[in-house]
């Protein structure tokens, strides 16, 4: 697994995306009402945003079928580093029961 810790610039994970080794993602899917602007946005490895979008379809699915209806995304660092170590989604229905609790590792 790679070792972002250096990455501590914009500028530098503007680099490794134009190389193919990060690539941007939505922390909060548009498709669920999150916002398209900076703040939603951080750059993970491929696999890393493969792995979110199949998580974000798995919940889109389970909104369409009533099991959530909340949800949070939260980005984890490691030191100074730009690129999230790690992207932990809680996603759970407020009226009883069910959640959906994944954890993407990144680096």
């Amino acid at each position: 697994m790679a070792d972002f810790s250096q990455v501590t610039s914009r500028a530098e994970v503007r680099k490794l995306a134009e190389a193919g080794e990060l690539v941007p993602i939505y922390l909060f899917p548009l498709s669920l009402g999150g916002p398209d602007m900076e703040p939603n946005i951080v750059h993970v490895t491929p696999e890393a945003a493969e792995a979110k979008a199949l998580i974000d379809g798995t919940i889109e699915q389970m909104v369409e079928d009533g099991q959530l209806d909340q949800m949070d995304v939260r980005p984890e660092y490691r030191g100074d580093s730009f690129v999230p170590s790690r992207i932990v989604i809680e996603a759970w229905n407020s009226q009883g029961e069910g959640r959906f609790e994944p954890t993407i590792e990144v680096w």
